[in-house]
């Protein structure tokens, strides 16, 4: 019977260049290469299982607020809260309301819109109720006169094709800005 059939859990490789390197770091931590390399893969092991079962999202339940309780101080550096600050400012929160959005949206991974995409998300409302009217009176025209199609204006319906199309590339650009907010970049 050969080595590895005795042993099927050995594992055999050639280092080639890497031998000496090896060696003289395992040395110099005190570990045999067999002790480092097993905690080697322990650790890859380990991390790659934190990285495949991340802890579950919290259910966010829009019909129960919560108040706020609970105070936490957290401690920034010049620069942190420097950078911090632009981001707070740019985005229209304060430092503690951009740090709480910031909890907020890695806990539930739910929107936390700014000041600005409250704007455009107001201002987007505004423009799908007008579209709303305009197509109601089209329809409404449309449906007391079936036989007469002289009332029906194509210019109209193409103003408000492209109406919808800048309407949905605002809220999209919102959208996308909110998700890129909380990225580290």
């Amino acid at each position: 019977m050969s080595e590895a059939q005795k042993r099927p859990n050995q594992v055999t490789m050639d280092l080639g260049t890497l031998k000496k390197p090896w060696l003289a770091w395992c040395e110099a931590q005190g570990l045999k290469p067999t002790a480092a390399f097993k905690e080697i893969v322990s650790r890859l092991v380990a991390k790659q299982a934190a990285q495949a079962s991340p802890v579950a999202t919290p259910a966010v339940e829009p019909d129960s607020p919560e108040k706020s309780k609970h105070r936490k101080w957290v401690v920034l550096t010049d620069s942190e809260l420097a950078h911090a600050q632009t981001f707070a400012d740019r985005e229209g929160f304060s430092i503690p309301k951009w740090l709480h959005a910031l909890v907020r949206a890695r806990l539930t991974g739910a929107p936390q819109l700014g000041q600005r995409e409250l704007e455009l998300l107001a201002e987007s409302n505004l423009r799908l109720l007008a579209i709303g009217r305009n197509l109601n009176q089209v329809a409404r025209v449309l449906n007391g006169n079936p036989n007469d199609r002289s009332f029906y204006r194509v210019a109209l319906i193409e103003e408000l094709e492209s109406v919808i199309k800048a309407h949905t590339k605002v809220v999209s650009a919102a959208m996308t800005a909110n998700v890129e907010r909380w990225r580290i970049k």
